[in-house]
C-alpha cells in the first residue's frame, strides 16, 4: 500500500526501520531430483515466522502449481497464530525484484 502523504511504501518503510531487530537465518533448502523446498525462518524476539516455498517445475505437467508457498506467524511460545498462503506475496516480491514494480 502506498502512503499518500509521503508516497512511500508503508510495509517496506516499517520493515526497513526494524531490520536490525530481526534474527536473519539463511534459507534452509532441501533438494530433490525434481525441485527444491525452502524454509525461510525469522523472528524479532516477540514473534516468529517462516515462509515455506516448494519449487517443482515439473508440477505444471501434472496440473499442479510450480511454486506453492505458505507462511506461518507464531507468538513467542511458538504457538501458530496465523497460517496463510503466500503465493500472491511471493509473486509480488518477484515482480518487484525483477522489474522494480510495486504491486498495491
Amino acid at each position: 500500500m502506498i502512503d499518500p502523504e509521503t508516497g512511500g511504501h508503508l510495509w517496506a518503510d516499517r520493515f526497513d526501520r526494524r531490520w536490525e531487530l530481526f534474527d536473519k537465518t539463511p534459507r534452509i533448502a532441501s533438494h530433490s531430483h525434481d525441485g527444491v523446498m525452502e524454509l525461510m525462518p525469522t523472528n524479532d524476539w516477540r514473534l516468529y515466522g517462516f515462509k515455506y516455498v516448494n519449487g517443482h517445475p515439473k508440477n505444471m505437467r501434472r496440473g499442479l502449481q510450480t511454486v506453492p508457498t505458505l507462511g506461518v506467524l507464531a507468538v513467542g511460545s511458538g504457538y501458530p497464530m496465523l497460517p496463510t498462503e503466500m503465493i500472491i506475496p511471493t509473486a509480488a516480491h518477484h515482480q518487484y525484484v525483477r522489474y522494480g514494480m510495486i504491486i498495491t
